[in-house]
């Protein structure tokens, strides 16, 4: 990929999308798994606790309060 130095080299083939999509596509679904799986465990009323997102591995989220 751009002979390992993608600062001073081209992505002719384009293959920077392909990373950048796959990455942000195994981080989201990653984040949903866990998040499912901590529900499964704490039940949907800790989703409002701090300690449940910090296990689910996200920024807290204000909108519980």
């Amino acid at each position: 990929y751009c002979d390992d130095n993608p600062i001073m080299r081209r992505d002719d083939g384009g293959e920077f999308w392909n990373i950048a999509i796959g990455a942000a596509s195994g981080a989201l679904i990653s984040a949903g798994v866990n998040f499912f799986s901590q529900v499964s465990v704490d039940g949907w009323g800790a989703v409002c606790t701090e300690d449940f997102w910090k296990h689910v591995g996200v920024f807290s989220i204000d909108w519980c309060y």
